[in-house]
Formats: structure tokens, C-alpha cells, sequence
């Protein structure tokens, strides 16, 4: 190649190098001084620094450190390419967050120098680390919310199961609404523990306000009846209207093993006699149902 190809070669070079908006050196690796820098590299820095550690860290030693490991010494070491994340300081210590690129340059496979680049990531570390906590944010609030949602619904649950405990030994549900299996089960659940809780010896399930009724809620009830009567305790449905007796008819519902009563004060009588000793009556079952004793005897 001609000299005149070379120098217009040479001068194409320069003119990318100058060109570049990120800053770009060329460090001797012995030395570690600049042996070439573009204006980007020297902008807004001491322009005097002859080493790449004082010009990007004011330090007159070379980096060493967990936090600034030395790019050119992983290049001698490794032979390759090296990458890491460095504060840069400009010539009034303001620092920034910059994205470091070391690249060997060898003469007969020996690496005697080495291109270093360097991005300024300062802006996108902040984008990611807003990011982040905005993430971390959204999911504390979604767990916040998460916990209100459950906290809400162990309310509602409790207002629409109501357990009334009306006497000592004597608790009562009232069914008012709708049934599915979820709220099926959770009255269950509450129910059997408020029994165990107060050492119930009766129970009386309410279902006054009970809007419809189908197989699936009627097994439900039964299955609460005998769930009732393994804990040692007595339950009867009250308040069954015509219209559920009628379904439960027409689905074939057995019945036949739970005392139904027709309103909630004939359970609480039916209870009275059952249990004996409120109001320090005397009673006695009688062949034909429960008679309460005259008093005296």
C-alpha cells in the first residue's frame, strides 16, 4: 500500500476515532498511560491525567478493588475481552455509573495494549432501579391488597355466619341468603369449632332466611347434622318455609334422621326440654314428647 493510502487510512481512522460520542482510549498496558484519547473521553475531565485511572478516578494508583476491578489486568490476564460497571469521576468529582469495555491489542500474540470504552449507564442503572421499586411497590401493594381482600372476605363470612351462642351449652346458626359449597364449607368449619369452643350440647340451624335450597345444599346440612353429632352434641334445622319443603320433597331429600322443627322458638323450647335445668325448671320426657314437672316435685 502506498504512503498516500496509508496517511488517507490514518486520517479515516482519526476521523472515526474523533467521531465517536462515547469515550474511547487506547492504553499501553505496562503503563497504564493513554497513549491516544478521543474529545468524548476528555470532556468534562482533567485533560492533563496521563493514566486511565486518573483521568476516570482521580486516583493515582490503578484500580484494585471488589468494587473497580481493572479491566486492562483481566485483559493481560485472560487474553480476551473484559466488561465490567465502574463510577467514573469527571475533574469536579461528580460521579456517574459507566459500562467499561477492554480490548487487546496484540503485536505477535503478545498484548501490548489495550482499547478501552466506556458507556454512560447512569441514566438507565436510575430507569432500572425506579423500575425495580416500583415493582417491589406493585407487589407489596398487591400483597397489601391480597391481605385486605382476605381480611374483607373472613368479615363477610363472619357476618353472614353468624353463631349465636343463646344460652349456656345452646348455640345457634341462622342461615340467611344463598348457599354454595365455599360458604357451605366454611360455616361448617365455623360452626363445629364454636361448638367445640363453648362445649355445646345443642345446636339449633336456622334457615329462615334461606332463599333456595338443592340437593348439594341439603347435603350440606346433613353432613353438618352428623358432623354436630360426632362432637358429642344435639342439632335440629328450624324455620323450614313451605317453599323449601316443598323442593326438598320434590328432590327426595332424606330427611328422616334430623329433627326439623318449624320456627327458631320452637327450637329453642325443644332445646329447653331437651337440655332441662333453665330457669331452674324440672323436666321430664314424657312418652309423647317432653313435660315440664310442676314445681315441688
Amino acid at each position: 500500500m502506498s504512503k498516500s493510502k496509508l496517511r488517507a487510512t490514518d486520517d479515516l481512522i482519526d476521523v472515526i476515532f474523533e467521531s465517536l460520542v462515547h469515550p474511547f482510549y487506547i492504553i499501553d498496558v505496562e503503563t497504564y498511560e493513554i497513549i491516544k484519547a478521543n474529545p468524548a473521553a476528555l470532556q468534562g475531565r482533567d485533560a492533563s491525567a496521563r493514566t486511565c485511572h486518573a483521568l476516570t478516578h482521580l486516583n493515582p494508583e490503578p484500580c484494585n478493588s471488589a468494587e473497580h476491578g481493572c479491566p486492562l489486568q483481566e485483559v493481560l490476564a485472560t487474553g480476551e475481552p473484559a466488561e465490567m460497571i465502574h463510577t467514573h469521576f469527571d475533574a469536579d468529582g461528580n460521579a456517574r455509573l459507566f459500562e467499561v469495555h477492554g480490548y487487546p491489542i496484540r503485536d505477535n500474540g503478545r498484548v501490548v495494549q489495550m482499547i478501552e470504552y466506556s458507556i454512560d449507564v447512569t441514566d438507565r442503572a436510575r430507569a432500572k432501579e425506579e423500575s425495580e421499586k416500583a415493582v417491589k411497590a406493585a407487589a407489596e401493594a398487591g400483597s397489601l391488597r391480597e391481605q385486605l381482600i382476605e381480611t374483607q372476605q373472613r368479615m363477610i363470612s363472619e357476618l353472614s355466619t353468624p353463631i349465636l351462642e343463646v344460652w349456656e351449652g345452646l348455640v345457634v346458626l341462622p342461615v340467611i341468603g344463598s348457599m354454595d359449597s365455599r360458604r357451605s364449607h366454611e360455616m361448617v368449619e365455623a360452626l363445629l369449632n364454636k361448638v367445640s369452643e363453648k362445649k355445646a350440647r345443642g345446636v339449633i340451624i336456622d334457615v329462615t332466611g334461606l332463599d333456595v335450597i338443592d340437593t348439594v345444599t341439603a347435603a350440606h346440612f346433613i353432613g353438618m347434622v352428623k358432623a354436630i353429632r360426632l362432637l358429642g352434641a344435639e342439632a335440629v334445622v328450624s324455620g323450614i318455609s313451605s317453599s323449601v319443603a316443598q323442593t326438598m320433597g320434590e328432590l327426595n331429600v332424606d330427611l328422616s334422621e334430623i329433627v326439623t322443627l318449624r320456627s327458631l322458638k320452637e327450637g329453642l323450647s325443644w332445646f329447653l326440654k331437651r337440655l332441662g335445668g333453665f330457669n331452674n325448671l324440672e323436666v321430664r320426657e314424657a312418652d309423647s314428647g317432653f313435660e315440664e314437672e310442676p314445681p315441688g316435685r
